[in-house]
């Protein structure tokens, strides 16, 4: 660790990191530490100003979040004085006092590495939230438990359809969540919930000690053995799509347990047999496909293994199509070409983008149509005015990532956080200190990090990256080495993000390092 220099003994422990006299990262960390480690109870949380820092404890902590001290928070909210302790309930009593004076909507965010604690820390925001705001006209019930019950219940669903184990936490949410807490003069009328960024890639592919979402898994120790038999399933095991990862059992995770908690959440958003029967033979239907493996016919073309046939024809029937069109639909691809649409035969080596490209559009359908039907259930808008409904949003987000394969879906995942940094540095950092400049604060001006200039390299809409990556797969024939050097055409300047990487031996593609 390099030398710093530490800060007065008195001040060892302080709730907010801006009465430190040293900033330093070593003094945050030894603050943090004395703070979670040598006060009587663990404090978990520290402020810096309005924001609020976190250390994930790894256990559950009942003094922090006991109804007494919620009763705590609105005391002081109701009188007008807001406690500034560091306590997600002070973050939500903030936002909830802003929106109302303000008649502005209010957003909370919660980031950080996966495991790091965000959706429980979410969790909290929402139940301080509902359980101290008055209830709207229209509302089924006056019992504040009924929105916090609701939004877990949801909560449950959508993790199973869109949680897995990854290498970091065995319950990673793998998209990105935004809860809106709907208002209407400062009265709670419901909730809505907005996803984004699904990792569809983890249907298809999984790395080592990591698993595909927990619902296949749910499946097989959930239902009964007729409707597996019924559906031709076995065990986890035996299928592609669900044991790349080595890991079809996790500790800690009652897949049985789960699938029952899971099946009463359903029925509460009214999913009936019907709906229940299309969504397992949906998922079904994409762990047969995943067995569809190819085979070079005698003209060179792709066809599907015959000795996977089984699995085709098992696709099917549970999809309620034509085992020979869905065939057809895996060997071949469409193009439209100045408004005509062009059927090719697939190539032996785009067979397997083919079938699992079919495969991760489908499970994002499901996804969606979970979702959807929650939202019909959260929150019905009546015949009021609309214009005065205001929310408070909650916006739980994926943690930067970096694997050894990394999708074009982490690269969504990673710019999102970027554009997230870049506000932050903006709105806290570069706001705070105009505040000081104005109000003739002795102040050592600190240099802003700026990554507009990144931003922009990568979503400008003529020579950005997605620009350009749209034009590039609109070619004749798209190649990979034709999106590099259009890119380094474009945007080669900026040196400080791009590194061109030679070609592994044997290879001709071209590839490339963004660096930010």
């Amino acid at each position: 660790m390099a030398d710093f220099i530490p800060n007065p003994p008195e001040l060892d422990g302080s709730e907010d990191l801006s009465a430190l006299v040293y900033l330093e990262m070593p003094n945050v960390m030894i603050n943090l530490e004395h703070r979670f480690l040598k006060m009587a109870k663990k404090e978990i949380y520290t402020c810096v100003s309005t924001i609020l820092l976190a250390v994930n404890p790894y256990e559950w902590l009942t003094y922090l979040v006991t109804q007494d001290m919620i009763d705590i928070y609105k005391k002081a909210q109701d009188s007008g004085d807001l406690l500034k302790t560091p306590h997600p309930f002070a973050v939500s009593s903030r936002a909830y006092v802003r929106m109302v004076t303000r008649e502005k909507p209010q957003s909370l965010l919660c980031c950080g590495i996966s495991g790091a604690g965000k959706s429980e820390c979410a969790k909290q925001l929402i139940r301080y939230l509902a359980k101290t705001s008055p209830m709207g006209e229209g509302m089924v019930t006056d019992d504040p438990d009924f929105i916090v019950n609701q939004i877990v219940q949801a909560s449950i669903i959508l993790e199973a359809w869109g949680n897995a184990k990854t290498t970091l936490n065995n319950n990673s949410s793998r998209f990105g969540k935004f809860v809106k807490l709907m208002y209407k003069e400062g009265a709670i009328l419901g909730s809505w919930m907005e996803t984004y960024l699904l990792e569809k890639s983890r249907v298809i592919m999984q790395g080592p000690a990591e698993r595909n979402y927990h619902i296949f898994y749910f499946m097989f120790k959930g239902l009964d053995q007729g409707t597996l038999d019924g559906y031709n399933l076995t065990k986890p095991g035996d299928y592609w799509y669900l044991k790349q990862g080595g890991s079809t059992d996790v500790d800690g995770i009652d897949d049985k347990e789960c699938f029952d908690e899971l099946m009463e959440s359903l029925k509460l958003f009214r999913f009936n047999d019907g709906d229940l029967k299309a969504i397992w033979s949906l998922t079904a239907g994409i762990i047969h496909l995943g067995q569809c493996s190819m085979k070079e016919d005698d003209s060179g073309n792709a066809q599907v293994d015959p000795s996977n046939k089984i699995n085709l024809d098992m696709a099917a029937d549970l999809w309620g199509i034509d085992s020979g069109s869905l065939n057809e639909r895996l060997t071949t691809a469409s193009m439209e070409v100045m408004k005509k649409v062009i059927i090719k035969k697939v190539s032996p080596s785009k067979y397997n983008d083919n079938r699992d490209a079919i495969s991760k559009a489908l499970f994002e359908n499901s996804f969606l149509f979970v979702v959807e039907r929650i939202n019909g259930e959260l929150f019905h808008v009546g015949n009021g005015n609309v214009k005065k409904i205001m929310f408070i949003g909650i916006l739980d987000i994926f943690g930067f990532e970096n694997f050894v394969t990394n999708s074009i879906e982490q690269f969504c995942i990673n710019f999102t956080n970027e554009k997230i940094q870049g506000f932050f540095n903006f709105n806290i950092i570069a706001s705070e200190q105009e505040e000081y400049i104005k109000e003739s604060v002795m102040w050592k001006p600190m240099k802003v990090p700026d990554n507009s200039d990144f931003v922009t390299m990568i979503e400008d809409k003529k020579a950005g990256m997605f620009a350009l990556l749209d034009s590039a797969c609109k070619a004749p024939k798209p190649a990979p080495s034709l999106l590099v050097g259009q890119f380094f055409k474009k945007q080669g300047k900026m040196k400080q993000y791009l590194e061109k990487c030679k070609a592994p031996k044997g290879l001709k593609k071209k590839k490339m390092t963004v660096h930010h």
